[in-house]
Protein backbone atom coordinates (compact mmCIF):
# COMPACT_ATOMS: atom_id res chain seq x y z
CA UNK A 1 0.00 0.00 0.00
CA UNK A 2 1.60 3.35 -1.21
CA UNK A 3 0.29 6.12 0.76
CA UNK A 4 0.47 9.29 -1.21
CA UNK A 5 -0.92 12.88 -0.99
CA UNK A 6 -2.62 12.74 -5.11
CA UNK A 7 -6.17 14.10 -5.54
CA UNK A 8 -7.66 14.33 -9.07
CA UNK A 9 -10.51 16.32 -10.08
CA UNK A 10 -12.86 16.79 -12.76
CA UNK A 11 -14.77 19.51 -13.23
CA UNK A 12 -16.78 21.66 -16.29
CA UNK A 13 -20.36 23.11 -16.71
CA UNK A 14 -23.71 20.73 -16.65
CA UNK A 15 -24.12 18.09 -19.60
CA UNK A 16 -19.90 17.94 -20.43
CA UNK A 17 -19.69 14.32 -19.30
CA UNK A 18 -17.53 14.86 -15.86
CA UNK A 19 -19.63 11.76 -14.43
CA UNK A 20 -18.47 9.24 -17.52
CA UNK A 21 -14.72 10.59 -17.02
CA UNK A 22 -14.57 10.05 -13.75
CA UNK A 23 -15.67 6.55 -13.65
CA UNK A 24 -13.39 6.15 -17.13
CA UNK A 25 -10.50 6.98 -14.96
CA UNK A 26 -11.04 5.05 -11.23
CA UNK A 27 -11.52 2.14 -14.04
CA UNK A 28 -8.07 2.96 -15.54
CA UNK A 29 -6.13 3.86 -12.64
CA UNK A 30 -7.57 0.20 -11.31
CA UNK A 31 -6.36 -1.76 -14.78
CA UNK A 32 -3.36 0.24 -16.15
CA UNK A 33 -1.40 1.70 -12.45
CA UNK A 34 -2.98 -0.94 -9.87
CA UNK A 35 -4.74 1.80 -8.09
CA UNK A 36 -7.85 2.06 -6.44
CA UNK A 37 -10.15 4.86 -6.73
CA UNK A 38 -13.46 5.99 -5.85
CA UNK A 39 -15.25 9.32 -6.98
CA UNK A 40 -15.97 11.63 -4.24
CA UNK A 41 -19.30 13.48 -5.34
CA UNK A 42 -18.81 17.63 -5.59
CA UNK A 43 -22.57 18.25 -6.68
CA UNK A 44 -24.62 20.43 -4.27
CA UNK A 45 -28.04 19.35 -5.34
CA UNK A 46 -26.89 15.65 -5.71
CA UNK A 47 -26.53 15.34 -1.97
CA UNK A 48 -30.63 14.83 -1.86
CA UNK A 49 -32.33 11.29 -1.46
CA UNK A 50 -33.68 10.28 -4.97
CA UNK A 51 -34.67 13.65 -6.77
CA UNK A 52 -32.25 11.46 -9.32
CA UNK A 53 -33.69 13.08 -12.75
CA UNK A 54 -34.07 16.87 -11.69
CA UNK A 55 -30.36 16.86 -10.43
CA UNK A 56 -29.30 14.40 -13.39
CA UNK A 57 -27.48 11.61 -11.02
CA UNK A 58 -25.82 8.76 -12.74
CA UNK A 59 -27.59 5.49 -12.14
CA UNK A 60 -25.88 2.51 -11.33
CA UNK A 61 -25.31 1.41 -14.43
CA UNK A 62 -23.45 4.46 -15.17
CA UNK A 63 -21.07 4.11 -12.25
CA UNK A 64 -20.04 0.82 -13.07
CA UNK A 65 -19.21 -0.50 -9.56
CA UNK A 66 -16.98 2.56 -8.43
CA UNK A 67 -17.92 3.21 -5.09
CA UNK A 68 -19.59 7.31 -5.18
CA UNK A 69 -19.39 8.97 -2.11
CA UNK A 70 -21.47 12.62 -1.08
CA UNK A 71 -24.48 11.48 -3.07
CA UNK A 72 -28.33 10.94 -1.80
CA UNK A 73 -27.69 11.20 1.75
CA UNK A 74 -29.68 14.20 2.43
CA UNK A 75 -33.85 14.80 3.15
CA UNK A 76 -35.18 17.25 0.40
CA UNK A 77 -35.85 19.43 3.49
CA UNK A 78 -32.25 20.06 4.56
CA UNK A 79 -29.21 21.99 3.95
CA UNK A 80 -25.88 21.56 3.09
CA UNK A 81 -23.44 24.05 2.95
CA UNK A 82 -19.54 24.47 1.58
CA UNK A 83 -18.20 24.56 5.33
CA UNK A 84 -19.93 21.10 6.02
CA UNK A 85 -18.66 19.79 2.05
CA UNK A 86 -14.97 20.81 2.54
CA UNK A 87 -15.18 18.50 6.65
CA UNK A 88 -16.81 15.87 4.59
CA UNK A 89 -14.79 15.18 1.40
CA UNK A 90 -11.34 16.09 2.89
CA UNK A 91 -12.17 13.49 5.71
CA UNK A 92 -12.93 11.14 2.31
CA UNK A 93 -9.88 12.13 0.62
CA UNK A 94 -7.45 11.95 3.60
CA UNK A 95 -9.37 8.30 4.62
CA UNK A 96 -8.39 6.96 0.52
CA UNK A 97 -4.97 9.17 0.99
CA UNK A 98 -3.94 6.85 3.56
CA UNK A 99 -5.19 3.48 2.05
CA UNK A 100 -3.06 4.29 -0.65
CA UNK A 101 -6.58 5.00 -3.04
CA UNK A 102 -7.06 7.48 -5.53
CA UNK A 103 -9.85 9.90 -4.57
CA UNK A 104 -11.44 11.58 -7.74
CA UNK A 105 -13.70 14.88 -7.12
CA UNK A 106 -16.27 14.97 -9.59
CA UNK A 107 -18.90 17.31 -9.74
CA UNK A 108 -20.16 20.89 -11.04
CA UNK A 109 -20.24 22.99 -7.86
CA UNK A 110 -16.88 24.45 -8.80
CA UNK A 111 -17.27 26.45 -5.85
CA UNK A 112 -16.75 23.24 -3.58
CA UNK A 113 -14.16 21.93 -5.71
CA UNK A 114 -11.57 25.50 -5.19
CA UNK A 115 -12.63 25.25 -1.60
CA UNK A 116 -11.19 21.87 -1.01
CA UNK A 117 -8.17 21.79 -3.13
CA UNK A 118 -7.15 25.26 -1.83
CA UNK A 119 -8.63 25.71 1.66
CA UNK A 120 -8.52 27.99 3.92
CA UNK A 121 -10.45 30.91 2.65
CA UNK A 122 -13.79 30.29 4.28
CA UNK A 123 -14.43 32.93 6.60
CA UNK A 124 -14.26 30.25 9.49
CA UNK A 125 -10.87 29.15 8.11
CA UNK A 126 -9.02 32.81 9.06
CA UNK A 127 -7.75 34.08 12.03
CA UNK A 128 -9.94 36.79 12.93
CA UNK A 129 -9.18 40.44 13.44
CA UNK A 130 -10.49 42.52 16.16
CA UNK A 131 -13.16 45.01 14.72
CA UNK A 132 -15.31 44.89 16.95
CA UNK A 133 -15.30 48.69 18.37
CA UNK A 134 -15.57 49.99 13.89
CA UNK A 135 -18.99 47.44 13.44
CA UNK A 136 -20.24 48.92 16.97
CA UNK A 137 -19.91 52.68 15.82
CA UNK A 138 -21.11 52.05 12.16
CA UNK A 139 -24.27 50.23 13.71
CA UNK A 140 -24.60 53.16 15.77
CA UNK A 141 -24.60 55.52 13.11
CA UNK A 142 -27.60 54.06 10.92
CA UNK A 143 -30.13 55.82 10.22
CA UNK A 144 -34.16 54.40 11.68
CA UNK A 145 -34.76 53.24 8.69
CA UNK A 146 -31.53 50.54 8.25
CA UNK A 147 -31.17 50.15 11.49
CA UNK A 148 -34.53 48.78 11.64
CA UNK A 149 -33.46 46.28 9.50
CA UNK A 150 -30.18 45.33 11.08
CA UNK A 151 -32.45 44.21 14.30
CA UNK A 152 -34.72 42.30 12.44
CA UNK A 153 -31.51 39.61 11.22
CA UNK A 154 -32.42 36.90 13.11
CA UNK A 155 -29.31 35.50 15.52
CA UNK A 156 -30.07 32.25 13.61
CA UNK A 157 -27.57 31.95 10.55
CA UNK A 158 -29.81 29.98 9.09
CA UNK A 159 -33.34 32.30 9.05
CA UNK A 160 -34.83 34.00 6.23
CA UNK A 161 -33.80 37.18 5.35
CA UNK A 162 -35.97 40.01 6.56
CA UNK A 163 -38.39 41.81 4.57
CA UNK A 164 -36.95 44.68 2.73
CA UNK A 165 -34.18 46.21 0.45
CA UNK A 166 -30.38 44.99 2.25
CA UNK A 167 -28.40 46.43 0.08
CA UNK A 168 -28.12 50.12 1.39
CA UNK A 169 -27.86 48.52 5.11
CA UNK A 170 -24.64 46.34 3.92
CA UNK A 171 -23.54 49.84 1.85
CA UNK A 172 -23.50 51.56 5.22
CA UNK A 173 -21.74 48.90 7.64
CA UNK A 174 -19.48 47.38 4.46
CA UNK A 175 -19.12 49.36 1.51
CA UNK A 176 -16.54 47.88 -0.06
CA UNK A 177 -18.30 44.36 -0.11
CA UNK A 178 -21.37 45.78 -1.28
CA UNK A 179 -19.97 46.96 -4.51
CA UNK A 180 -19.35 43.05 -5.63
CA UNK A 181 -23.02 42.49 -5.92
CA UNK A 182 -25.54 44.05 -7.42
CA UNK A 183 -28.40 45.26 -5.46
CA UNK A 184 -30.66 43.07 -6.65
CA UNK A 185 -28.70 39.58 -5.76
CA UNK A 186 -30.69 39.66 -2.74
CA UNK A 187 -28.74 36.41 -1.48
CA UNK A 188 -25.55 37.60 -1.61
CA UNK A 189 -26.12 40.50 0.04
CA UNK A 190 -28.09 38.59 2.75
CA UNK A 191 -24.82 36.36 3.31
CA UNK A 192 -22.88 39.26 3.73
CA UNK A 193 -24.88 40.49 6.43
CA UNK A 194 -24.75 37.55 8.03
CA UNK A 195 -21.40 36.83 8.26
CA UNK A 196 -20.77 40.30 9.66
CA UNK A 197 -23.69 39.67 12.16
CA UNK A 198 -22.40 36.07 12.85
CA UNK A 199 -18.57 36.78 13.77
CA UNK A 200 -18.50 40.76 14.10
CA UNK A 201 -16.13 41.33 11.17
CA UNK A 202 -17.30 42.31 7.84
CA UNK A 203 -16.85 40.01 4.98
CA UNK A 204 -14.20 42.68 3.00
CA UNK A 205 -12.18 42.49 5.82
CA UNK A 206 -11.99 38.39 6.01
CA UNK A 207 -11.26 38.54 1.92
CA UNK A 208 -8.35 40.83 3.23
CA UNK A 209 -7.06 38.90 5.95
CA UNK A 210 -6.46 35.95 3.50
CA UNK A 211 -5.04 37.87 0.43
CA UNK A 212 -2.53 38.94 2.85
CA UNK A 213 -2.37 34.92 4.41
CA UNK A 214 -2.15 34.01 0.83
CA UNK A 215 1.52 36.69 0.47
CA UNK A 216 2.53 36.26 3.20
CA UNK A 217 2.74 31.78 4.37
CA UNK A 218 1.17 29.79 1.25
CA UNK A 219 -0.24 26.88 2.14
CA UNK A 220 1.80 24.17 4.09
CA UNK A 221 1.98 20.77 2.82
CA UNK A 222 -1.09 20.86 -0.19
CA UNK A 223 -1.47 17.82 -2.01
CA UNK A 224 -0.89 17.03 -5.61
CA UNK A 225 -4.14 18.04 -7.28
CA UNK A 226 -4.60 17.07 -11.33
CA UNK A 227 -7.69 19.24 -12.24
CA UNK A 228 -9.15 18.16 -15.15
CA UNK A 229 -11.84 20.41 -17.22
CA UNK A 230 -14.09 18.71 -19.54
CA UNK A 231 -15.04 21.72 -21.71
CA UNK A 232 -17.52 22.06 -24.91
CA UNK A 233 -18.14 24.66 -27.29
CA UNK A 234 -20.89 26.48 -26.39
CA UNK A 235 -23.41 25.94 -29.49
CA UNK A 236 -22.94 22.38 -29.17
CA UNK A 237 -23.15 22.22 -25.31
CA UNK A 238 -26.59 24.67 -25.73
CA UNK A 239 -27.98 21.71 -28.04
CA UNK A 240 -27.05 18.94 -25.84
CA UNK A 241 -28.85 20.92 -22.78
CA UNK A 242 -31.64 21.32 -24.79
CA UNK A 243 -32.10 17.80 -25.53
CA UNK A 244 -31.34 16.52 -22.11
CA UNK A 245 -34.08 18.09 -20.29
CA UNK A 246 -36.97 16.13 -22.87
CA UNK A 247 -35.10 13.10 -21.61
CA UNK A 248 -35.30 14.06 -18.64
CA UNK A 249 -39.21 14.99 -18.70
CA UNK A 250 -39.40 11.57 -20.27
CA UNK A 251 -37.66 9.86 -17.50
CA UNK A 252 -39.92 11.27 -14.73
CA UNK A 253 -39.13 14.94 -14.20
CA UNK A 254 -42.74 16.21 -13.45
CA UNK A 255 -42.87 13.27 -10.96
CA UNK A 256 -40.30 14.27 -8.70
CA UNK A 257 -41.31 17.91 -9.13
CA UNK A 258 -44.45 17.02 -7.81
CA UNK A 259 -42.98 15.59 -5.07
CA UNK A 260 -41.05 18.01 -4.08
CA UNK A 261 -44.44 20.74 -4.33
CA UNK A 262 -45.92 18.27 -1.95
CA UNK A 263 -42.86 18.47 0.21
CA UNK A 264 -43.12 21.85 0.41
CA UNK A 265 -46.55 22.27 1.20
CA UNK A 266 -48.28 25.59 1.04
CA UNK A 267 -45.78 27.88 2.30
CA UNK A 268 -44.27 30.42 -0.08
CA UNK A 269 -40.94 28.33 -1.50
CA UNK A 270 -37.39 29.79 -0.95
CA UNK A 271 -36.08 29.37 -4.69
CA UNK A 272 -32.78 30.21 -3.44
CA UNK A 273 -32.27 27.42 -0.60
CA UNK A 274 -31.56 23.92 -0.19
CA UNK A 275 -33.00 21.44 -3.71
CA UNK A 276 -35.48 24.22 -4.13
CA UNK A 277 -32.66 25.72 -6.01
CA UNK A 278 -32.27 22.83 -9.08
CA UNK A 279 -33.53 23.94 -11.99
CA UNK A 280 -37.17 23.03 -13.13
CA UNK A 281 -38.90 22.90 -10.00
CA UNK A 282 -39.24 26.65 -10.03
CA UNK A 283 -39.93 26.59 -13.97
CA UNK A 284 -42.32 24.26 -13.88
CA UNK A 285 -44.45 25.89 -11.30
CA UNK A 286 -47.01 27.48 -13.35
CA UNK A 287 -47.61 24.16 -15.20
CA UNK A 288 -48.24 22.22 -12.21
CA UNK A 289 -50.72 25.05 -10.91
CA UNK A 290 -52.84 25.84 -13.70
CA UNK A 291 -52.28 23.57 -16.32
CA UNK A 292 -52.57 24.17 -20.33
CA UNK A 293 -50.07 23.54 -22.94
CA UNK A 294 -48.58 27.34 -23.57
CA UNK A 295 -47.11 26.85 -19.91
CA UNK A 296 -45.81 23.47 -20.68
CA UNK A 297 -44.07 25.22 -23.86
CA UNK A 298 -43.11 28.06 -21.48
CA UNK A 299 -41.79 26.28 -18.89
CA UNK A 300 -39.34 24.27 -21.26
CA UNK A 301 -38.53 27.09 -22.49
CA UNK A 302 -37.75 28.73 -19.18
CA UNK A 303 -36.01 25.21 -17.90
CA UNK A 304 -33.31 25.43 -21.05
CA UNK A 305 -32.66 28.85 -20.54
CA UNK A 306 -31.96 28.73 -16.93
CA UNK A 307 -29.77 25.56 -17.49
CA UNK A 308 -27.67 27.24 -20.35
CA UNK A 309 -27.26 30.37 -17.58
CA UNK A 310 -26.16 28.26 -15.27
CA UNK A 311 -23.59 26.44 -17.54
CA UNK A 312 -22.61 29.84 -18.43
CA UNK A 313 -21.93 30.49 -15.10
CA UNK A 314 -19.99 27.56 -13.83
CA UNK A 315 -17.25 28.19 -16.94
CA UNK A 316 -17.30 31.46 -15.99
CA UNK A 317 -16.57 30.87 -12.32
CA UNK A 318 -13.69 28.32 -13.73
CA UNK A 319 -12.21 31.15 -15.48
CA UNK A 320 -12.24 33.96 -13.38
CA UNK A 321 -12.27 32.63 -9.98
CA UNK A 322 -10.22 28.82 -10.18
CA UNK A 323 -7.83 29.36 -12.62
CA UNK A 324 -6.08 32.51 -11.11
CA UNK A 325 -6.36 30.41 -7.68
CA UNK A 326 -4.43 27.68 -9.65
CA UNK A 327 -1.55 30.17 -11.23
CA UNK A 328 -1.28 31.74 -7.85
CA UNK A 329 -0.50 28.23 -6.34
CA UNK A 330 2.19 27.27 -9.21
CA UNK A 331 3.54 30.34 -8.65
CA UNK A 332 4.17 29.09 -5.03
CA UNK A 333 6.18 25.88 -6.58
CA UNK A 334 2.83 23.72 -5.44
CA UNK A 335 2.23 20.56 -7.34
CA UNK A 336 -1.07 21.39 -9.67
CA UNK A 337 -1.64 21.06 -12.59
CA UNK A 338 -4.83 21.96 -14.69
CA UNK A 339 -5.93 20.72 -18.38
CA UNK A 340 -9.20 21.36 -20.67
CA UNK A 341 -10.42 18.47 -22.52
CA UNK A 342 -12.12 19.21 -25.67
CA UNK A 343 -15.96 16.82 -25.20
CA UNK A 344 -17.51 19.36 -28.48
CA UNK A 345 -18.23 16.23 -30.28
CA UNK A 346 -19.11 13.33 -28.38
CA UNK A 347 -18.49 11.10 -31.33
CA UNK A 348 -14.40 11.86 -30.40
CA UNK A 349 -14.35 11.54 -26.64
CA UNK A 350 -11.67 9.20 -26.99
CA UNK A 351 -9.40 10.59 -28.99
CA UNK A 352 -10.12 13.81 -27.31
CA UNK A 353 -11.08 13.41 -24.03
CA UNK A 354 -10.24 9.51 -23.02
CA UNK A 355 -7.25 8.86 -23.77
CA UNK A 356 -5.43 12.02 -23.21
CA UNK A 357 -6.75 12.09 -19.70
CA UNK A 358 -5.48 8.83 -19.26
CA UNK A 359 -2.01 10.28 -20.54
CA UNK A 360 -2.27 12.67 -17.89
CA UNK A 361 -3.52 10.94 -15.26
CA UNK A 362 0.10 8.16 -15.77
CA UNK A 363 2.17 10.92 -15.70
CA UNK A 364 1.18 12.61 -12.74
CA UNK A 365 0.51 9.52 -10.46
CA UNK A 366 4.51 8.27 -12.08
CA UNK A 367 5.22 12.20 -11.14
CA UNK A 368 6.92 11.94 -14.37
CA UNK A 369 6.92 15.39 -16.63
CA UNK A 370 3.46 16.50 -17.50
CA UNK A 371 2.56 17.94 -20.95
CA UNK A 372 2.15 21.35 -21.34
CA UNK A 373 -1.44 21.95 -20.78
CA UNK A 374 -1.92 25.16 -23.48
CA UNK A 375 -0.87 22.86 -26.19
CA UNK A 376 -2.94 20.13 -25.74
CA UNK A 377 -6.09 21.09 -28.33
CA UNK A 378 -6.77 24.58 -29.79
CA UNK A 379 -9.79 25.19 -27.08
CA UNK A 380 -7.09 24.85 -24.38
CA UNK A 381 -4.63 27.44 -25.88
CA UNK A 382 -7.74 29.95 -25.72
CA UNK A 383 -9.51 29.20 -22.31
CA UNK A 384 -6.46 28.30 -20.07
CA UNK A 385 -4.95 32.14 -21.41
CA UNK A 386 -6.49 33.76 -18.22
CA UNK A 387 -5.21 37.77 -18.03
CA UNK A 388 -3.21 38.51 -15.12
CA UNK A 389 -4.75 39.98 -12.25
CA UNK A 390 -3.73 42.98 -10.08
CA UNK A 391 -5.27 44.42 -7.01
CA UNK A 392 -6.87 42.76 -4.18
CA UNK A 393 -10.07 40.54 -4.86
CA UNK A 394 -12.43 43.55 -3.46
CA UNK A 395 -10.85 45.79 -6.35
CA UNK A 396 -10.86 43.39 -8.91
CA UNK A 397 -14.82 42.10 -8.13
CA UNK A 398 -16.12 45.66 -7.43
CA UNK A 399 -19.24 46.42 -9.92
CA UNK A 400 -19.03 49.22 -12.61
CA UNK A 401 -21.82 50.89 -14.20
CA UNK A 402 -21.40 51.02 -17.92
CA UNK A 403 -22.94 54.53 -19.10
CA UNK A 404 -23.76 53.37 -22.85
CA UNK A 405 -25.54 50.18 -21.66
CA UNK A 406 -27.55 52.30 -19.12
CA UNK A 407 -30.69 53.30 -20.16
CA UNK A 408 -32.68 53.88 -16.71
CA UNK A 409 -29.94 55.41 -14.31
CA UNK A 410 -32.18 54.23 -11.81
CA UNK A 411 -30.95 50.79 -13.30
CA UNK A 412 -27.49 51.06 -13.98
CA UNK A 413 -26.08 48.62 -16.52
CA UNK A 414 -23.25 46.58 -14.14
CA UNK A 415 -20.12 44.67 -14.99
CA UNK A 416 -17.34 43.75 -12.85
CA UNK A 417 -13.97 45.14 -12.92
CA UNK A 418 -12.02 42.30 -13.52
CA UNK A 419 -14.25 41.82 -16.70
CA UNK A 420 -13.92 45.36 -18.04
CA UNK A 421 -12.35 44.32 -21.61
CA UNK A 422 -14.62 41.36 -21.68
CA UNK A 423 -17.83 43.65 -21.34
CA UNK A 424 -16.38 46.49 -23.61
CA UNK A 425 -16.21 43.21 -26.59
CA UNK A 426 -19.46 41.89 -25.88
CA UNK A 427 -22.27 41.64 -28.40
CA UNK A 428 -24.43 44.00 -25.47
CA UNK A 429 -22.18 46.44 -25.96
CA UNK A 430 -21.82 46.62 -29.62
CA UNK A 431 -25.01 47.19 -29.92
CA UNK A 432 -25.72 49.70 -27.03
CA UNK A 433 -22.83 51.79 -28.78
CA UNK A 434 -24.70 51.49 -32.04
CA UNK A 435 -28.00 52.45 -30.40
CA UNK A 436 -26.49 55.17 -28.78
CA UNK A 437 -24.52 56.59 -31.95
CA UNK A 438 -28.17 56.16 -34.26
CA UNK A 439 -29.68 58.49 -31.57
CA UNK A 440 -26.98 60.68 -31.95
CA UNK A 441 -27.13 61.05 -35.81
CA UNK A 442 -30.90 61.52 -35.09
CA UNK A 443 -31.12 63.77 -32.61
CA UNK A 444 -28.41 65.96 -34.77
CA UNK A 445 -30.27 65.50 -37.86
CA UNK A 446 -33.65 67.00 -36.16
CA UNK A 447 -31.43 69.95 -34.74
CA UNK A 448 -30.29 70.99 -37.76
CA UNK A 449 -34.00 71.00 -39.64
CA UNK A 450 -35.07 72.68 -36.47
CA UNK A 451 -32.10 75.60 -37.33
Amino acid sequence: MRRHRDVVAVIGSTGTGKSQLAVDLARHAAQHLGMHAEAISADSMQTYVGLDVITNKADASEMEGIPHHLLSFLSPGQEYDITQFVADAGGLCAQLQQQGALPIVVGGTTYYVQHLLFPGRLVSQVPPTDYEGDVHARIASLPPDLRALWDALSDDPKAPPPPGDLWPLLAHLDLACAQRWHHRDHRKVYRSLRILRDTGVPQSAWLSAQDEEDQQHGRREPSRRLVLWVWSEREALHARLNARIQTMIERGLLDEIRDLRRIAGDAPTDYTRGIFQAIGYKEFDAYLTHGGDDRFAAAITDMQTATRRYAKRQTSWIRNQLLPEIRKAQERGEDVWLYLLDATDPAFWKERVSDPAHRILEAFIAHDPMPDPRAQSAAAAEQLAVPEQTGSRLERNRLVACDTCTSDEAQPFLYRENERDKHMQSRTHRMALKRRSRAAYIAEGRARARS
